[in-house]
């Protein structure tokens, strides 16, 4: 609403108000012609008022067309400040610039100055740096020729404590020396592989830290870095193929035998195509210890299942060293059988491994051949069957130098002899030969089983005691 309507509405509402007031109460009417007097004095007063406030708007709006004005004008001047400082920062590069460029070339006639006053002291001071830096490399050469010669000494007896690792438990082990001189060559290297962060570290030298381990009798550290040299791969596939296979031998005798297992699983599993030999020999042994440990947890069904796809796989292979792991699968086939009471099925396999391996020269082979020829004389005594005297002939060449070996065959002698008679002399005689000797790990519990079923009462005495005799042939 605007200040002229204001006043309007104010004039018109103060004239009704004296309109509506009743006059027949005044007292005369000169008062009333007073008040009206009144009244149009202070309606002239208002118009002047209303003027007055008309002519001040006016201004008011003169004064804000001048305000804008003064708005557009302090954005020109803005945009030409803007300009003007712009123009400013650029003279002022351009003015910086030049003096740097003038310090500059003021800074190199210094500085060529300085060259020159003291090149010689330069010099000197590089020939020095040099010959230190050639001292140095001749150092680190001398020290990195010595490291690499340490962990090729490791590596070396890596290979030599992997082919113990390999041998049967009855095999003879290195000399005291021989495995003194690995022990401290492991010793020497892990201590020089621990100067280096861990990250670096490469398969080779954990594996030389695993075999470190294994001579200190710290078997789960063992088994740590093998498994740490297996993640870091970049190693041969023989290499890799070793380091599971000890993995699992050391997981054997920490009698973590399921773990064993999977680590035997794995090395079938990864390297079964390969069609290296030396790899092979890794897989046929992973095979025939997965079998040896099923058998050993008694379970001589899955051990049998084992032994039976290694001669599958390998039978026809011309490798000697698998070819040992072949009839060492046939035998311990038997065996399981054998314990199984499966005793014409066991029977059919000795039979086989004699002739399948009776030719071979290879003395691991031999030694198979011996072991089965004695379980299959056990078993033809146990079958009734008559034993074949050339085959007896040939065990007692291959036992010749093996006194345990020949008391086996005069004990299975002995006992089928009981059938018939007394052996009072004989036992008398072998224990004047054999009392130094001991029976090993031989099983007496098929025997004992086959003794137990036989007809007629003195003999089964007979052989009963018999066997007794020899189960306690060491006891005092």
């Amino acid at each position: 609403m605007t200040l002229k309507a204001l006043l309007l509405i104010s004039f018109v509402t103060l004239t009704s108000l004296f309109a509506d007031t009743s006059l027949t109460d005044a007292e005369s009417r000169g008062e009333i012609k007073a008040k009206i007097t009144f009244l149009e004095k202070q309606n002239d007063e208002l118009k002047t008022k209303f003027n007055n406030l008309e002519d001040k708007q006016k201004s008011v709006e003169e004064y804000k067309n001048i305000i804008d004005k003064q708005d557009l004008r302090i954005t020109d001047l803005k945009d030409t400040l803007t300009l003007v400082v712009g123009l400013v920062a650029l003279f002022a590069s351009i003015a910086g610039y030049l003096i740097y460029s003038k310090a500059q070339l003021n800074a190199k006639a210094e500085a060529q100055k300085w060259l020159e006053e003291n090149s010689n002291k330069l010099q000197e001071k590089i020939e020095d740096l040099e010959r230190d830096i050639e001292k140095n490399r001749k150092h680190v050469e001398e020290k990195t020729k010595e490291y690499n010669k340490t962990i090729e000494d490791a590596s070396k007896s890596v290979r030599d404590v992997q082919k113990e690792i390999e041998k049967p438990s009855n095999e003879d082990a290195s000399s005291q020396q021989q495995k003194s001189e690995q022990e401290q060559t492991f010793n020497f290297a892990a201590t020089l592989i621990r100067q280096k962060p861990e990250s670096e570290y490469t398969f080779n030298e954990w594996n030389i830290l695993a075999y470190d381990a294994v001579y200190k009798n710290k078997k789960e550290d063992a088994v740590f870095y093998w498994t740490k040299a297996l993640e870091r791969g970049h190693a041969s596939q023989e290499n890799l193929a070793q380091a599971l296979f000890s993995k699992g031998v050391i997981l054997g005798e920490l009698n973590e035998s399921i773990k064993e297992i999977e680590v035997y699983e794995e090395i079938d599993r990864r390297f079964k195509e390969n069609k290296s030999e030396k790899i092979q020999e890794q897989v046929v042994k992973a095979l025939f210890n997965k079998g040896f440990r099923l058998g050993q947890m008694n379970e001589n069904e899955q051990s049998i299942e084992v032994y039976e796809e290694l001669d599958k796989r390998f039978k026809e292979n011309k490798s000697e060293k698998i070819q040992e792991q072949v009839a060492k699968a046939l035998l311990n086939r038997g065996i399981r059988l054998g314990q199984m009471n499966e005793n014409t099925p066991a029977l059919k396999i000795y039979k086989e491994l004699v002739k399948r391996f009776n030719e071979s020269k290879n003395e691991k082979i031999q030694t198979t051949v011996s072991q089965s020829l004695i379980n299959l004389f056990e078993s033809e005594l146990i079958e009734n069957q008559e034993w074949n005297i050339s085959l007896i002939q040939q065990y007692f060449e291959y036992v010749k130098n093996d006194k345990q070996g020949k008391l086996k065959l005069k004990m299975l002698e002995t006992v089928k002899n009981a059938l018939q008679e007394e052996q009072i002399l004989t036992l008398s005689q072998l224990k004047k030969e054999f009392s130094d000797t001991d029976f090993g790990n031989w099983s007496w519990k098929e025997l004992e089983i086959w003794a137990e079923k036989l007809e007629g009462t003195e003999p089964k005495l007979r052989v009963q005691q018999t066997i007794e005799v020899f189960k306690n042939w060491n006891v005092k």
